[in-house]
Formats: structure tokens, C-alpha cells, sequence
């Protein structure tokens, strides 16, 4: 009796511990990601891009989503080619956010927050 008592509380504690593994193991909930604006077709110097919270470096063939604040250093220039075929230019130190391009409707809404 003391036996089998001991078995059904040892499968418990591994059931138990089990079931905390598999939780810890998935990965978290990602959040959808934004449509596709365009992309940086040209970058003088350097820039960067300010998407979800994080700073990335900038890159030519870059791809610029909703949202996305793009952003020449100092001296700098870029280019960006939006998916509707129009060329936006952003100047040094400027910060451009794509807030909403949909092409199919040829409506573009953008911010200039500085330059």
C-alpha cells in the first residue's frame, strides 16, 4: 500500500514537471507583422530604421513596413521606392514614418516628424 502510494505520487510530480516543461519550451505569442510599404532603394551614408521598438541599421533593399520611421545620419540621404512605384526622398537627419501605404487605393498617409 505504502508502495503504490509512492508510485502514484512519483507519476504525479512528473506529470507535474512535464507539463511545466512543454509550457516553458513554447515559444511566445508573435504579433503579426506589418504590410509591406516598400523598401530603401538608396542610402548615403548610413541611416537607420526604427521598427517595433528597436533601431536597426539601415541597408539598401531594405524593406520598410507600416510604421517604420526611416532615418538618414547626419550628412546623409535615402531613398525609398514604395510599392506603388512613387520615390520618396528623405534628408539628413530627418525622420520619415510610413504610417499606411495601400497601393491598390493609391493612398499613402506619411509623418515628418523632423528635417
Amino acid at each position: 500500500m505504502k508502495v503504490d502510494r509512492l508510485v502514484r505520487a512519483s507519476l504525479r510530480v512528473l506529470l507535474f514537471l512535464a507539463a511545466a516543461a512543454s509550457l516553458a519550451a513554447s515559444p511566445p505569442p508573435q504579433t503579426a507583422p506589418q504590410p509591406a510599404a516598400g523598401k530603401i532603394t538608396a542610402l548615403i551614408p548610413t541611416g537607420s530604421v526604427w521598427r517595433e521598438k528597436k533601431t536597426y541599421e539601415a541597408k539598401k533593399d531594405m524593406g520598410v513596413f507600416w510604421h517604420d520611421a526611416v532615418k538618414p545620419e547626419r550628412g546623409g540621404r535615402a531613398r525609398l521606392r514604395l510599392e506603388d512605384g512613387s520615390i520618396l526622398n528623405v534628408g539628413s537627419q530627418a525622420s520619415l514614418v510610413v504610417t499606411k501605404h495601400d497601393p491598390g487605393k493609391q493612398q499613402t498617409d506619411l509623418e515628418l516628424i523632423y528635417g
